[in-house]
């Protein structure tokens, strides 16, 4: 196989989800055997800063380009000055999910015919420039890989070689071996308190206004723990102060930012883990999903057909109503007040967890460039 270069204008390392993505998928392929090297940008990182935030165990050539300023296309502009310097024009797999990047893809694929393939994450783009690029990209690109069996319906009308990797977790962060009491000492959680706990981000689309809206009715429910609690693990300090002035948070914990290495702490000490997404988009599908998995606690979600893809009412979880706050509170109390049924909800989801590791998510990733290739 060629030589496959993974090309990203994140700048490393940083707290968002997608550039642990990027850098986990690279370690995966490098640990499959395949010759894979990263070039992502940075404001004053070096790479074992990246290897140290990523726990990276597998090392692969990964380049930083140092660029602070400018827009998009000066970005580009800097990413083809030093792939034309590393003589990257030959026997080089592109691999893409940043339609930021398209301007350097082309380039290379029109003057070198070096070919790329593109990873999908969403279905509509923010803005009809990114739109325009993403266009542009899609009409290029040798093969796809899309995230969810949705996206697949759209992009295989292409015929162009396509694969279906999900969003991958990497198994190790939730190997712990302290007790479940001690990891409630030490995030301050109470020893008997009966804990729903939701981890993301703060934003409209990760569904707060109705967990907030329906963990009140849920306190109000006959037979409902005294001492039930929600925690909120995440979101900034002003975020959090506008949904306190907004609804009732009596018996809400917010924890502000955390780090993300803490969070499987937070997972694996909840009594119930809730994910209220109410993104609709065909590429939709929040990363906490597959790391929820892992914590093998019974997980509430939002019936959504991205969400339906992995999580299965009865199955491996418990499904409610998009956007209704009634549906969500019945449905935590019946996770709450059913043990068994919670119990045996989230020893199947530990067990489809391992469907959705990196070593799993780069099997498509391999086979459509191994056909572009």
């Amino acid at each position: 196989m060629k030589k496959i270069l993974y090309l990203t204008a994140a700048r490393l390392p940083n707290r968002y989800a997608n550039a642990y993505q990027r850098v986990k998928t690279c370690e995966a392929l490098k640990k499959a055997g395949k010759d894979i090297t990263l070039v992502a940008f940075t404001k004053k990182a070096t790479v074992e800063d990246v290897w140290k935030r990523y726990s990276v165990e597998s090392f692969f050539p990964l380049f930083l380009l140092n660029h602070k300023r400018g827009g998009h296309f000066i970005y580009n502009l800097v990413l083809i000055r030093f792939l034309l310097k590393q003589r990257y024009t030959k026997d080089v797999i592109f691999y893409t999910r940043d339609t930021t990047l398209v301007y350097t893809v082309l380039f290379f694929r029109l003057f070198f015919g070096v070919r790329f393939v593109y990873e999908i994450h969403r279905l509509k783009q923010k803005n009809v420039y990114d739109s325009f690029r993403k266009m542009l990209i899609t009409f290029f690109a040798s093969g796809f890989v899309v995230i969810s069996e949705a996206l697949s319906h759209y992009y295989k009308k292409k015929n162009k070689p396509m694969g279906i990797a999900f969003c991958g977790t990497d198994e190790k962060r939730y190997v712990l071996d302290t007790p479940k009491e001690d990891l409630r000492r030490d995030i301050a959680m109470g020893k008997n308190d009966t804990v729903i706990t939701y981890i993301g981000s703060i934003q409209a689309y990760q569904g707060l206004p109705t967990l907030l809206k329906a963990f009140p009715l849920l306190r109000e429910m006959k037979g409902l723990p005294e001492n039930t609690y929600l925690w909120i693990v995440g979101g900034k300090e002003g975020e959090i102060e506008t949904l306190k002035a907004k609804y009732d948070t009596e018996r809400v914990h917010f924890t502000g930012l955390v780090p993300f290495e803490e969070t499987p702490k937070y997972q694996n000490a909840s009594d119930v883990i809730v994910i209220p997404f109410e993104n609709l988009d065909a590429g939709g599908s929040p990363l906490k999903m597959f790391e929820n998995l892992f914590a093998g606690k019974v997980i509430v979600a939002t019936d959504t057909p991205l969400i339906a893809e992995i999580l299965h009412h009865e199955k491996n979880a418990l499904l409610f109503d998009l956007k209704n706050e009634k549906s969500l509170a019945e449905t935590l109390f019946q996770a709450i007040t059913e043990k068994e049924l919670a119990s045996r909800l989230g020893k199947e989801a530990y067990k489809d967890a391992f469907r959705y590791t990196f070593s799993e998510r780069i099997k498509p990733i391999i086979e459509v460039i191994e056909k572009v290739a």
